[in-house]
C-alpha cells in the first residue's frame, strides 16, 4: 500500500481513538440534528467508515492499479477520484463526532 493510504488510515484511527472516551453508547451513523432513536448504532459502528475506505484502497492497488499499467492517465486520475473519497469520508466522520460531541 501507499503511504498515503497508511497516512489516512492512521488520521482515521487516531481521531476516533481520541473521540472514543467521549462519544455515547450508541451514535448515528450520518450527520442529521434529528436523531431518532431507531437510527442509532453502537459507536464501534463509526468503525465502518475508515474499514470503507481503506477497503477502497485496497481495491485499487490490488485490481485497478493493474488494469490501469500503462496508461498513466487513467492511474492518476483514479488516484485523484480515490483521494476525493478518503476527503470526503474523513469530513463526513467528523461532522458525526462534531454533532455527537
Amino acid at each position: 500500500m501507499k503511504k498515503q493510504t497508511v497516512t489516512w488510515l492512521f488520521l482515521f484511527l487516531i481521531t476516533f481513538g481520541v473521540a472514543y472516551f467521549f462519544l455515547p453508547e450508541q451514535v448515528p451513523l450520518y450527520y442529521s440534528t434529528a436523531i431518532r432513536e431507531d437510527r442509532l448504532a453502537s459507536k464501534y459502528m463509526l468503525l465502518l467508515i475508515p474499514t470503507c475506505v481503506l477497503g477502497l484502497h485496497v481495491l485499487y492497488y490490488s485490481l485497478l492499479y493493474r488494469l490501469t499499467l500503462q496508461n498513466t492517465y487513467m492511474q492518476r486520475l483514479a488516484e485523484g477520484f480515490i483521494l476525493f473519497l478518503t476527503i470526503l469520508a474523513y469530513l463526513s466522520f467528523i461532522r458525526i463526532l462534531y454533532i455527537i460531541l
